[in-house]
């Protein structure tokens, strides 16, 4: 991850098991409009981090909203990944995260997503810090 400021497919969260993994095994934690799901696994490689975003179907029932709101979020996530990173950069993990908007507003402002994310992202930088220094990894 060379530039802070890209968002690219590499990043991205896919793949049944990883996806299967992080929602059935992974740690969650509630931060409004989120519930944000993490694993942690330890590898000797540098610091990967992927994504995935998720909006319920069942909440959004037209594609053109669903689509809007995770756009806003992968944006957010874009743009305040930095502090994730460099928070992040010495441990040597794969740490793989799921956004799911749980919120019912159908066209959220980008600046209460953005200050979300930035919420988020400082309570799972809190929370994958506090799993190293007790010596516990995350499933």
């Amino acid at each position: 991850m060379t530039d802070p400021y890209t968002f690219g497919r590499k990043e991205r969260l896919s793949g049944r098991n990883q996806v299967e993994t992080l929602f059935g095994a992974g740690k969650s934690f509630n931060q409004h409009p989120f519930k944000v799901f993490f694993t942690v696994e330890e590898t000797g490689k540098p610091l990967e981090i992927k994504i995935l975003v998720a909006v319920s179907k069942k909440k959004f029932k037209h594609a053109v909203d669903r689509n809007r709101v995770k756009r806003k979020i992968r944006e957010a996530y874009r743009l305040n990944k930095s502090y994730l990173l460099n928070t992040l950069l010495t441990q040597t993990t794969n740490l793989n995260i799921g956004f799911v908007y749980v919120d019912f507003e159908k066209d959220p402002s980008f600046t209460v997503l953005q200050k979300a994310m930035v919420a988020c992202l400082e309570k799972l930088t809190r929370q994958v810090n506090a799993s190293f220094t007790a010596g516990v990894n995350a499933p």
